[in-house]
């Protein structure tokens, strides 16, 4: 089973990626993870920036991310497009996929995308069929966590083609991506072997330039 974004090891027998938005050296050490400027912590972004720039093609670094845009935190927001774009372009020279944060910002995180070259997974997606639409038109990949815990939440995710998603447990220390799994199966009535081949079948093709 894939965890394709967590920002600590489960300990479980999982495929896990570490995300790092900080102490980039400190990625030496974890078997495989993705790195990202989050658009949360930009305050010191060039020197961030160089440092991304010295660890990022590193063969353990799976993905650049998260990375993205967000209308609901204080980083001044020509901060955000400027070092949103880089990544974007850092992610394409290295031939890694993105693992995007989008905070009220789909529009504009749209319009940057376009330059994209590589695959792209809207990490901790959470909004409804309509904005799930918008991206998956575009070949993007959705990543889905704790959202699934909500029955309310059922209805959109069986929106979802199984050949688009992908599973998280980002910030949650007691989320196992095994229940995580175990309840995408439940709501989409989806055998759970079958789901768990096919996640693997995404996972490969997300991750197909950075094997």
């Amino acid at each position: 089973m894939h965890n394709i974004h967590t920002h600590r090891s489960h300990g479980t027998a999982a495929d896990e990626i570490i995300s790092r938005s900080t102490h980039f050296d400190q990625s030496v050490t974890l078997p495989q993870c993705s790195l990202g400027l989050h658009p949360w912590y930009l305050d010191d972004a060039e020197v961030q920036w160089k440092a991304l720039l010295e660890y990022a093609d590193r063969p353990n670094v799976l993905a650049i991310g998260e990375c993205g845009l967000d209308k609901a935190c204080d980083t001044p927001w020509e901060i955000q497009t400027e070092y949103f774009e880089k990544q974007i372009a850092l992610a394409n020279t290295l031939q890694k996929p993105l693992i995007i944060h989008c905070v009220k910002a789909y529009q504009e995180c749209l319009l940057l995308l376009k330059a994209a070259k590589v695959p792209v997974v809207f990490h901790g997606f959470n909004k409804n069929t309509e904005t799930a639409k918008m991206l998956l038109a575009r070949g993007y990949f959705l990543s889905f966590g704790h959202q699934l815990l909500k029955e309310s939440y059922a209805d959109t995710f069986r929106e979802i083609p199984v050949t688009q998603m992908c599973f998280e447990t980002d910030d949650q220390p007691e989320l196992l991506i095994e229940d995580v799994y175990k309840r995408a199966a439940e709501m989409l009535n989806f055998p759970l072997d079958a789901l768990i081949l096919q996640i693997e079948k995404n996972y490969q093709n997300i991750f197909r330039y950075a094997r």
